[in-house]
């Protein structure tokens, strides 16, 4: 890989303003996904960051499993254990990934063969793309991390041409890195790298080049076999390999309408960028032509992936359907999602991402072409082609800005402080995605475990509903069937005995999932059989001490 320029300062630019602009806030908008991830950095300051007894009381569960990577939540965790707030920790860590997106986008290329002040226009283009600015605001900021895999990438570009013992070693270490940022990722740069492998043959390397590739995935796998045996040993553990045709449907939600992935805003490289992808055998040196061929056809296979299994126009599925919401899977995705293991991998709008590698590369070379035409119309692309791709994340809505806070609910914070040791059995059982992220942030306000845990049914059971079935008081709470014709069952003995053994402290109740005809019978039925809240947020939640 070339040595830094200069111009590799400039990618840490924007990431400095977002980081200064967010303030206490996190960036990107609320969603299940950015509220887990701030979880997992909170649990992960408090120890291991791959388990957690927060959910699931009091056995817990094993959280490595399904994180889609790894490295964020370390890096975040251990921000928060050296004091910095949770939100502040995954701010910090999804800067230095857009920084990186950055830095991946110019050494991508430079490896290609654009000068150092083209190639930071491929990495304004990386930085600004649709794909991962719309992880960072959605809250994924492992599939924010394709820097990574563009480092990787530039490495393997690079070593194939030349190098030694240290560009070996740092191209098969940058490999292993993008495992720990995206397990995904590593599995589309490893595809990657094997459709490439053919084509290079054809540059001037040629067996020279093959031999440094293989060297540096033994290092590769040397560095994350360890990691990478932890992780399947223990997914295994709690996921089937076949994990049945509900993914296949979840896969379908996941897909890309070909048309609206090319003409609307966001999730992808600006409109007319993608251009500069296809023309990569125009704009590379001639003898790597043939090289760029071969990636050109790849990021179409991609494309055609990221269609699903039921490919669609404007939306996943809508070519052929077989009525009642029900579509016709005949996309190429479902053979790679029927492989064992694979079938994990239920979210093909992902592998699209190669498109945004081939647009920073190729936006790069162009500007590098017409900079040897003419300077001025180099300078002119140069500037329109960043600005260009920043009025399109605008306008789709992903340029980033702060959206999050814990909310200030000091009586559900309260609770923190009450000396009562014990869990939190939170009613009614959660239905829906939005409950459970409704439970997840009030954890991070009252910092005590829950019997529930984010809406993931392969890891564990939610065990809320099997303690809802077992006391008559909180059945009639959930709404058993008939519930306003019944007088509400009294809380036994029995029943604060089997709350005592399971640990639970106090049991919460969230109004607005209870609804407005509900609440005031709930809440009497509640207050006769536990006395008065020991905290309530008015509106919104309350909190009862089993034992008073």
């Amino acid at each position: 890989m070339p040595r830094p320029h200069p111009t590799w300062l400039a990618p840490l630019v924007l990431p400095c303003i977002w980081w200064v602009s967010a303030g206490h806030r996190a960036l990107g908008r609320r969603t299940g996904d950015l509220v887990s991830h701030v979880w997992a950095l909170w649990n992960g300051g408090q120890g291991d960051p791959t388990r957690t007894t927060l959910f699931c009381w009091p056995e817990g569960l094993d959280l490595l499993p399904i994180y889609g990577g790894w490295l964020h939540t370390l890096v975040g965790s251990a921000l928060v254990r050296a004091g910095a707030e949770p939100v502040a920790a995954y701010t910090t860590v999804v800067c230095v990934w857009l920084a990186v997106a950055g830095l991946g986008g110019i050494a991508l290329a430079r490896a290609v063969g654009a000068g150092p002040w083209a190639a930071l226009v491929g990495g304004l283009l990386l930085q600004l793309d649709g794909f991962v600015l719309y992880n960072a605001m959605d809250g994924r900021p492992e599939h924010a991390g394709l820097g990574f895999t563009a480092l990787a990438l530039a490495c393997a570009v690079a070593v194939w041409d030349r190098g030694g013992r240290g560009r070996v070693v740092a191209t098969g270490l940058a490999g292993a890195l993008v495992f720990l940022v995206s397990w995904e990722h590593a599995l589309w740069l490893a595809l990657a790298c094997a459709w490439l492998l053919p084509w290079l043959h054809s540059t001037p390397a040629g067996r020279s080049g093959r031999r440094r590739w293989v060297a540096a995935a033994g290092v590769c796998l040397l560095a994350a076999g360890p990691w990478l045996a932890l992780f399947f040993g223990r997914a295994l553990a709690v996921r089937s390999v076949e994990e049945g045709d509900h993914t296949v449907f979840f896969a379908i939600d996941q897909s890309i309408g070909l048309i609206r992935w090319l003409v609307a805003p966001g999730r992808h490289p600006g409109r007319g960028l993608v251009l500069l992808a296809l023309a990569l055998p125009w704009l590379v040196p001639r003898s790597h032509r043939r090289l760029a061929v071969g990636a050109v056809l790849g990021m179409v296979g991609c494309v055609v992936l990221a269609l699903g299994p039921s490919p669609g126009l404007w939306r996943g599925g809508d070519l052929w359907q077989a009525g009642a919401g029900r579509h016709v899977i005949w996309g190429p995705f479902a053979l790679l999602q029927s492989v064992p293991v694979l079938g994990w991998f239920h979210s093909p709008l992902r592998l699209a991402m190669g498109v945004s590698l081939g647009v920073a590369a190729g936006g790069a070379l162009a500007v590098e072409r017409a900079a040897r035409w003419k300077r001025p119309a180099g300078l002119l692309l140069g500037v329109a082609l960043p600005v260009y791709a920043g009025v399109e994340a605008w306008h789709g809505g992903d340029w980033p800005r702060p959206g999050f806070e814990p909310p200030p609910f000091h009586e559900v914070a309260s609770l923190a402080d009450d000396p009562t040791p014990g869990a939190v059995l939170s009613l009614p059982p959660a239905r829906q995605g939005h409950e459970h992220e409704q439970r997840v942030l009030f954890q991070l306000l009252h910092q005590r475990p829950i019997l529930g845990h984010i809406y993931l049914p392969f890891l564990a059971p939610d065990q809320t509903p099997g303690m809802v079935e077992r006391v008559d008081l909180f059945g009639w709470v959930a709404g058993a069937p008939g519930w306003a014709r019944q007088a509400a069952p009294d809380l036994t003995e029995a029943d604060r005995a089997l709350l005592h053994d399971q640990g639970i402290a106090f049991v919460t109740v969230y109004h607005r999932e209870l609804g407005p005809a509900r609440s005031p019978a709930v809440l009497a039925a509640l207050r006769e059989a536990f006395g008065a809240p020991v905290a309530e947020q008015p509106r919104l939640w309350s909190a009862f001490r089993v034992r008073p």
